[in-house]
């Protein structure tokens, strides 16, 4: 829009925005800034101020939707079990306390019927944490669609792969290929845990190595692991806040307040609504990003240039051929060679150009960093490995605990039949904008997304409605993952290390009062390191944290699929594979910094992800121990013999009366069809690795140039993304074909539409008011009157909890 008022002198054109510091916007000046830009005629520069005000106002107005929508998540949650109101002292003393009808406990007595209350009501407190961190809420495909969807496609999509793909091209295909291995993991892990953890009334994804293994140093060990990828995962998401609003605001909003700012409102979003909140904010979040989705790249399209023409249309002065012309050029398969090397390698980019001349003009032209010079040799097994390690990602905290809120088995079929298809969705226009921006903005060194939505912004009318709609969902996928991934770094604290060993024992209240402390504490740890990571690229960020994540697989599977390996084995690897991952990455961090050496031929490069080797690792040493430790007898092969390293009993009486086994889980399993137990399904996999390995740019020499088909492709990009089709299709069919089991699963439910059990929750232990109840009439037992309307409720052959945690049957049941 025009300037309000330009300082006398000021040239009528501009050939930078440093020519516009002097002119006043008016307006906010907090968020009006000029720039150096062309109007109606493209060959005239002239300040004009750039407006963000619009988008800061719609942005205030969605942060204040999301705590709205919290709260009603918390209307969500079932009644009573807020109010628990154990006391600490009195229930670790032993002593015996006396609860009247009206509610109130004594040690005397105060006229009204007493009944006995033990020292310590172990499930009472697991409830509540049930309630905040995994919720039975009984939601159906559409909101499971969309707030896996939401959590997901997160920062790393909506910036990583923009960014990645601004420096990288066509390399940046392996995201949309790791997501096949993620939804294979899905496919093999999420239908047998989520029927263990209901069966067997688990509060956090960490539960599994507790009730399955009965060890506190693999279950601590473990969860630590899983919690240091929490943070990672957070950490990434605030960075791609930071850099976001770092371009969008044009220097006159501080990044850092405004990240702190959307940290709060995440963190009171957590504190309000839980889980349940989360789940129903995610899905309005889904709904912008795919408003987005749909909407920006044809506006872009149509302002900038479609994708096709990237490759070929060189009259106007920018194009891929001219600003990225390694995107057309065939992969090196395995040479670490930088821009900066012997010239006559020919595994270097440089040995390619006919001069020294000629090479650092191209330096020059294509605007890069010497950091972002390295991933000019492409390394073809390093793509395999970002692929491979996309196997890891759905096997995080965030992740698993969303299993439990959904309705049925067939709920979560259709959740990953979307997914499949929506990678398309939100892949395609985030390659397309790290392409333009490679080729039109090749100067501009910032983050390809916020960058083209400013400029769209500038543009006004229709085109920056569509541009702040568009950046606000980008916030929104980002905030959708933040969220998910707190609360989940919470719920491994929180049920794992202090309800399970620093403080165990206490109230179902002490406990969510500490939840409320730990929230804030993990979201300010990852925003400090997410705004001191300076430039580390989001590629590097989600490699480190799949990498370390490995290390947890094998113990996860064991604990589902087997009872051959016991747990200090799994230790043993997992301790291994994660010291020979954590000395990998030090060793290229170090190498990174080291400037003498930066840009030696002889630097320190894996290859593949660490995360590859520290698996392999882990794997051998697990098998090695546990054939070591059988044959000399042991009985740390043999978790059922172990006498030592155990859990607080009170603790494993939550799952069940007997420990978790292999044969348990089956017999759990029984009558439900698991698609990764079919063989077809199986071989089917099997096809989806050797094609996407076998189209990979195995075969012809680095750096030969390859003609662009159709579509703006070059030849082995082409043969790759029609791979990733077929392969996505494969999949498609193995989750289509999936006959789901949605049998209720017995188990302690409540809250939702599979509730049918839901009599056995009106415990005494989580109501305000508590009504004395007898025995029914034939041996039925009677429940409180939990609706307030007066009356009892008889529920024939119900099951209740007593007051030690205890589950009783119908004529043994005296209290409900």
């Amino acid at each position: 829009r025009a300037c309000a008022e330009v300082v006398v002198g000021m040239p009528d054109t501009c050939t930078s925005d440093a020519d516009c510091k002097l002119v006043n916007c008016g307006g906010s000046a907090a968020t009006d800034v000029a720039l150096c830009a062309h109007g109606d005629n493209d060959e005239i520069f002239s300040c004009w101020c750039a407006e963000r005000a619009f988008f800061f106002i719609c942005f205030g107005a969605y942060m204040l939707s999301l705590v709205s929508v919290a709260v009603y998540g918390r209307m969500l949650a079932p009644v009573g079990l807020e109010y628990e109101d154990d006391d600490d002292d009195v229930a670790d003393s032993g002593k015996e306390e006396n609860i009247g009808v009206n509610g109130d406990a004594n040690e005397e007595g105060d006229g009204d019927t007493p009944r006995p209350k033990v020292a310590r009501r172990p499930m009472s407190a697991h409830l509540v944490l049930m309630d905040h961190f995994v919720p039975r809420a009984g939601f159906g495909a559409v909101i499971m669609s969309l707030t896996l969807f939401s959590t997901l496609f997160s920062g790393y999509s909506v910036v990583g792969i923009p960014d990645d793909t601004f420096v990288a091209g066509f390399y940046g295909m392996r995201w949309l290929a790791s997501t096949l291995p993620g939804i294979t993991a899905m496919l093999l892990y999420y239908p047998r845990f989520r029927r263990v953890g209901l069966a067997r009334n688990y509060a956090s994804p960490s539960d599994v190595f507790a009730d399955r293994f009965n060890c506190q140093s693999l279950r601590l060990f473990a969860t630590a692991i899983m919690l240091f990828v929490q943070l990672i995962n957070t950490a990434a998401q605030f960075k791609a806040i930071y850099d976001i609003v770092d371009v969008i605001a044009l220097g006159r909003v501080d990044p850092y307040e405004t990240t702190a700012f959307i940290m709060v409102v995440t963190v009171l979003c957590d504190w309000i609504g839980g889980q349940r909140g989360i789940t129903l904010s995610d899905s309005i979040q889904a709904g912008f990003m795919l408003l987005s989705f749909f909407t920006m790249p044809f506006v872009v399209a149509h302002e900038f240039r479609p994708f096709a023409d990237l490759m070929s249309d060189c009259t106007a002065g920018d194009c891929i051929p001219l600003r990225r012309p390694w995107f057309l050029k065939t992969p090196n398969v395995l040479g670490t060679c930088l821009l900066n090397e012997n010239a006559t390698d020919p595994d270097c980019f440089r040995s390619h150009f006919n001069s020294t001349q000629e090479y650092a003009d191209g330096v020059e032209l294509w605007g890069l960093n010497p950091d972002e010079r390295t991933i000019f040799d492409h390394q073809t097994l390093s793509m395999l490995g970002f692929i491979m390690n996309g196997f890891a990602f759905p096997v995080q905290t965030h992740f698993l605990q969303k299993l439990f809120l959904a309705r049925s088995e067939g709920v979560i079929r259709y959740a990953m039949m979307w997914l499949s298809v929506s990678a398309f969705i939100v892949f395609l226009p985030s390659f397309y904008y790290g392409m333009l921006a490679a080729s039109d903005f090749s100067g501009e060194t910032m983050t390809a997304v916020p960058m083209l939505a400013g400029k769209l912004m500038d543009l006004g009318g229709f085109r920056q409605f569509v541009a702040i709609i568009s950046l606000n969902a980008v916030v929104a996928a980002i905030m959708s993952t933040a969220d998910s991934t707190i609360i989940g770094g919470t719920n491994i604290w929180i049920c794992t290390w202090v309800k399970g060993f620093l403080l165990p024992g206490r109230s179902g209240k002490t406990y969510r009062r500490l939840t409320m402390i730990t929230t804030p504490v993990i979201a300010i740890c990852a925003m400090t390191f997410a705004v001191h990571a300076g430039d580390v690229r989001f590629d590097t960020l989600i490699s480190i944290q799949n990498s370390i994540n490995w290390q947890v697989i094998p113990a996860f599977s064991v604990a589902l699929f087997s009872d051959r390996i016991a747990a200090y084995p799994l230790l043993f690897g997992m301790i291994v594979g994660l010291a020979i991952t954590l000395t990998i990455e030090i060793l290229r961090a170090l190498d990174h910094n080291d400037n003498e050496h930066h840009f030696t031929r002889h630097r320190f490069d894996p290859y593949l992800p660490s995360g590859v080797y520290g698996v392999c690792a882990n794997l051998v040493t697990t098998f090695v121990a546990q054939i070591i430790l059988q044959h000399r007898g042991s009985e740390l092969a043999d978790d059922s013999k172990r006498t030592f390293d155990t859990l607080n009993p009170a603790i494993c009486s939550v799952y069940g009366a007997e420990r978790l086994t292999a044969n348990a889980i089956e017999k759990i399993v029984q009558g439900s069809e698991e698609p990764m137990m079919i063989p077809k399904r199986r071989w089917l996999t099997y096809a989806q690795i050797a094609i996407i390995v076998a189209t990979l740019p195995w075969y012809r020499t680095a750096y030969t140039d390859q003609e662009v088909t159709y579509g703006g492709f070059p030849e082995w990009a082409a043969w790759f993304f029609s791979a990733i089709v077929i392969c996505y299709a494969i999949q498609m069919y193995c989750i289509w074909s999936w006959t789901p089991n949605d049998t209720p699963i017995e188990g302690l439910h409540y809250g939702g539409q599979v509730m049918a059990q839901e009599d056995r929750y009106r415990l005494d232990a989580h109501m305000d008011t508590v009504t004395e109840v007898g025995e029914a009439d034939d041996g039925a037992a009677a429940r409180e009157d939990g609706d307030g309307d007066g009356t009892s409720v008889v529920s024939e052959n119900a099951s209740y909890m007593d007051y030690d945690g205890d589950i009783t049957t119908g004529g043994d049941a005296s209290t409900a």
